[in-house]
């Protein structure tokens, strides 16, 4: 394949020097490639056809193909049919040496939306969808904003200047992992055709709550005002800094998530896992005021820390 590739490669070569530089006769540049190309196998002997053809034609600036390319070179790629009618050898570089190249979303995003969003978050209203798009060969007046989980177009037709205010469909998003995503669809008129950006998603995520409290939450509101929140998003390790005045250190996590380690970074990596006791649920309302049953894990010690101290917990889903 690659001596191949290099013979195609000489052919062009051979286009290039005699119509643009003119350095060598057509006999000279013909024989020098012909010597490396005419051998004993059959797709060298076509390509020696090829040759013959090309010196035979350049004269009337056309050259006749003989079907099917055996190896790519520049824009054309392997195995296309160039058919066996002559054309034009003008044409025949330009396709090798300048090949068209497709348009492409180098982005595409919803200005000011975050990607990871609280289980039972609405969206809703007016969404400002930015994008850029590196046309190429391409000529691309116009994207459409389509919307992934309606399977709908939200906006057709909407001019490529890279910014459009757009209302969005209303949705809630009111399980652990649900998604709502936009994809913009470039509308290419040359040749006409359409090519898709990447997706931009919106996830929702249950907040796990943790910390260190004078007292034991017994509600909603007492659950969100610990210290420390994340999205929890599976099987992870996060820390708990303890800080030296509390003795009550809670972690709140959502619902079926429980705890498998605690280990004491600042206590020679000791082992407290029993010590964070499950001291039962406590109905945390979501972004959507829905009630979730929150796990309640406490760990008390008889006095402050003199320092803090950094718990490493892991869950286990």
């Amino acid at each position: 394949m690659e001596n191949t590739f290099r013979r195609f490669g000489l052919i062009a070569f051979f286009f290039v020097s005699v119509n643009c530089f003119g350095q060598f006769t057509k006999s000279q540049l013909y024989n020098g490639i012909n010597t490396n190309i005419r051998l004993k196998s059959a797709s060298q002997g076509r390509l020696a056809a090829m040759l013959d053809s090309i010196v035979s034609t350049l004269g009337n600036s056309n050259y006749t193909p003989q079907g099917v390319t055996l190896a790519a070179v520049g824009g054309i790629a392997s195995g296309t049919n160039l058919g066996t009618s002559p054309i034009a050898i003008q044409d025949l570089l330009d396709d090798i040496l300048y090949p068209y190249v497709n348009p492409v979303f180098t982005s595409f995003s919803v200005s000011g939306q975050s990607t990871t969003v609280e289980v039972g978050t609405t969206l809703s209203g007016s969404k400002t969808f930015t994008w850029g798009i590196t046309l190429n060969s391409g000529t691309v007046p116009t994207i459409d904003i389509y919307d992934n989980t309606a399977a709908s177009t939200l906006l057709a037709g909407t001019s490529n200047d890279g910014t459009q205010a757009q209302t969005i469909t209303t949705i809630q998003l009111n399980s652990n992992g649900a998604t709502q995503s936009w994809r913009g669809v470039g509308n290419n008129t040359s040749p006409s055709g359409t090519f898709n950006s990447s997706n931009f998603v919106v996830t929702s995520r249950f907040y796990r709550f943790f910390g260190p409290t004078a007292s034991s939450p017994a509600n909603s509101a007492a659950v969100r005002a610990l210290s420390s929140s994340a999205f929890h998003t599976g099987s992870t390790t996060f820390t708990l800094e303890t800080g030296n005045t509390q003795t009550k250190f809670v972690v709140a996590l959502p619902p079926g998530v429980t705890i498998i380690s605690v280990i004491d970074l600042d206590a020679l990596n000791a082992d407290i896992t029993s010590q964070y006791v499950l001291t039962g649920t406590v109905n945390v309302l979501d972004a959507g005021s829905t009630n979730r049953s929150y796990n309640i894990y406490e760990m008390n010690v008889g006095i402050a820390y003199s320092s803090s101290h950094t718990h490493q917990i892991i869950t286990a889903n």
